[in-house]
């Protein structure tokens, strides 16, 4: 009986120590399952991470290109304002030059006015003769 009870703790033991190494295994596989999972989300995160950096590295390229044209704008905005500034100071001294010259002609008309009244008002008695004769 004491053989049988020995055998009997001998056989409880291999199958506990079975047992063991069964769960030993199984959880062995599930922690290398782990390790492969990690290591790809490890991977993909990494994948992810560069995709992220592309894609601010383009937006900054972008927004840099963005800033850039809005410089040149604002610098043809500039020029072109300074050139209607300047085209406005044009027209005032061109109408200012005009205003000048009309003043100018007017009084070119009454002096010619006046002349052309002085020249035909006092006709000698001659050329009112040769003037008549011409009318009749």
């Amino acid at each position: 009986e004491a053989i049988e009870r020995a055998k009997e703790q001998a056989d409880q033991r291999e199958k506990f120590y079975g047992d063991l190494c069964t769960k030993l295994e199984e959880e062995r596989n599930h922690f290398e399952a782990l390790l492969v999972s990690e290591k790809e989300a490890r991977i993909r995160s990494d994948d992810e991470r560069r995709q992220a950096e592309q894609t601010l590295d383009r937006m900054m390229r972008e927004i840099d290109r963005i800033k850039t044209a809005e410089r040149r704008r604002r610098d043809v905005e500039g020029q072109l304002l300074q050139r209607m500034n300047d085209s406005e100071g044009q027209l005032r001294e061109a109408k200012s030059e005009e205003e000048r010259v009309r003043l100018h002609s007017i009084e070119n008309v009454q002096i010619f006015s006046q002349w052309q009244n002085d020249f035909f008002s006092s006709k000698t008695s001659q050329e009112a003769e040769v003037d008549n004769y011409f009318l009749a």
